[in-house]
Parts: structure tokens; sequence; C-alpha cells
């Protein structure tokens, strides 16, 4: 989301002043805060992306107002009462009146060190290759989700250089809201300060940032749309899909009403993305659910059709209409 912890490019917070020799904590209290932090976190309730959106969620003229952590205390206590283990009248009382939920598990004192030793690794396996290399150019999308994201707002709808594929890790953006780990590659993409900042920028600085694979897609894709020369299709199998939905509909198997309530209702299931870059899995994924609906394939079935027209896709020759019977195996 676009909040109040968005501030690259802001103006009038005034300059940066690191504080010299500055100690870990300023306050005794600073320490408790984050002792809390940590041990509500060990309870299991939620994680670390809905710990921060809930950081990020805090009104602007609160999160302003507030010292760093203090900005921590306040989204505690609103992870708190969100998963019932307190309520607004017990936190103005600072006592118990009701029972809370209970926690999945507690950390013990003992126990911290080894804690905080193991962390809490994110990085994940992902089965699909990664998309992108290093020393390919990426263009970031340019989207302004309402929930969490990594992605920060100076950083949307810029060219980079991929300088580093890393590992696959847990996508904060679904995470943080409960929709799953969606592990995706990370790249290191690095930015020209006139590209971030644009005119008068410093041009012998850049701007690195890790960026997941959902937030990237080709510079030459996005500069080709912009021009309006982008094809209808990001991808092959994309127009395969989309050639096969009309075929089965011209064969009476449904209509496009009913075609349009079956995408309707997938693209807005929770777990879609929400700049759009899955539209054709959940075009897929609909088909496959209407066609099971009306008795007339199930999943594999499905799949195997899919196949029969990438084949017809590569036997057709330019210029030449896709037809399920230039398939070889169907010819065969």
């Amino acid at each position: 989301m676009n909040g109040p912890q968005d501030l690259g490019g802001q103006m009038g917070f005034g300059p940066v002043a690191p504080e010299k020799d500055e100690p870990l904590f300023h306050a005794e209290w600073e320490k408790r805060a984050l002792g809390l932090t940590i041990s509500a976190g060990a309870m299991g309730r939620w994680n670390i992306d809905e710990s921060r959106h809930a950081r990020e969620s805090l009104h602007p003229a609160d999160y302003y107002a507030s010292s760093y952590y203090e900005i921590w205390t306040k989204a505690l206590e609103v992870l708190l009462q969100r998963h019932g283990f307190v309520t607004p009248e017990e936190l103005a009382k600072g006592a118990q009146l009701v029972p809370g939920a209970q926690p999945k598990r507690v950390l013990k004192g003992p126990d911290v060190p080894a804690a905080l030793a193991r962390g809490g690794p994110c990085n994940r396996p992902v089965d699909a290759p990664a998309r992108f290399k290093a020393g390919e150019r990426v263009r970031t999308k340019n989207f302004s989700p309402t929930g969490h994201t990594r992605l920060p707002r100076y950083a949307r709808g810029k060219s980079g250089i991929v300088d580093a594929v890393r590992e696959g890790f847990v996508f904060p953006d679904s995470n943080a809201h409960g929709q799953g780990e969606n592990p995706q590659w990370v790249y290191t993409v690095v930015f020209d300060a006139s590209e971030i900042w644009g005119e008068g920028a410093d041009q012998t600085l850049t701007i690195s940032i890790d960026a997941w694979e959902s937030y990237l897609e080709p510079a030459w894709d996005a500069e080709a749309r912009a021009s309006g020369d982008a094809p209808a299709f990001a991808e092959p199998w994309q127009a395969e899909a989309f050639a096969m939905t009309v075929a089965l509909h011209e064969r009476g198997l449904f209509s496009w009403a009913e075609w349009a309530a079956a995408l309707s209702a997938e693209v807005k299931q929770p777990d879609a993305a929400a700049d759009g870059s899955d539209y054709y899995h959940r075009w897929l994924r609909a088909l496959e659910k209407l066609l099971a609906a009306k008795g007339v394939a199930a999943s594999g079935d499905v799949d195997r059709l899919a196949e029969a027209w990438h084949r017809a896709a590569h036997a057709t020759p330019h210029g030449k209409p896709i037809l399920l019977e230039n398939d070889p195996e169907h010819r065969a």
C-alpha cells in the first residue's frame, strides 16, 4: 500500500541526520518494546509480513508523530486485538477482563538466544526457473495496491538492469494477508539515479532494490505497449488458451455469458494477483472448472487439449489460422 512508511522521494520531512555513535536503544522502554514484539510474534499467530503491514497501516498522522519503537508498539496492539489476545477495553485498563486467544507456542527466556540465532528464514524453493537473468533490462510494474507490497512507490514504472538473481523467497504481498507464501524469485535490480529521481539527479549515483519476480516485466515489452506496438498476448501459450476457448464456444460447449461468469469468478479469487499478472493462468483455471462443471472434461483432459493446441500452433504455417486439426497427432 502507499502508506506513510513509503517516504522515498517525498519532500518536506527535512534532511536525514545520522546520529554519531548512535546507541542501540535511546530508552529502557525501547528494549521492552522490541522484546514484546519478538515474543508476541513467536506465538505463531501472525508472520513478519503481517507485522510489517500493521505498522504501515497506522494513520499517517499517528505514524509521523511516533518514534520508531512507538510505531512498533502501536502495531503490536493492532495485532493482539486482531487475533483475539486482548480487547480495546483491556488495553485501556491495562488488565485482563476476559479470557483471550491461546498462543500456538510460547518463547521462554532460556530459549531466546537460540531462537534469535535461528531467525526466521524466508527463502523457499520455486518450481519454475527464474524468468530473468543478470544483465537483462527490466521494468517495474506501475501499480498502487491497497494491501501490502515491498515494491516502493518511487521505484514503480522504472527501467533498470538485473544485477543478480537471488533465491526464491516468500511473496510478502500475499503472505501478509494470509493468502499463502507463494514463493517467487527475487532479483537485485539497479537503476540510474536519473531514472528514479529525474532531471537534475546526481548522474554518478545508482539505486539498487530487491524485487520479487511479479513486480517485473521485460523492458522491451513495456516499451512496446507504450508505443502501441505491443502484441495481443505476452506469450504464445496465452494466444493458444484464447484460441482454445473460442473454439470450444464455437462448438457449442458453453455460451459467452457462461464463460464471462466463470472467468469473472476466477479473477475475483482472493489469491489472484492484484496487478493482473496471472490473468491467463486464471483464464485456464476458469476454463477447466467450466468444462468440469459441464461434465465435458476433467482436469487431465483440459491439459491434454491444451497440449494439442500447442502442437497445432507449432505446425501451422505463419499467417494461417490455427486449427486443432493442424495438430500432427490429430491428423495421425
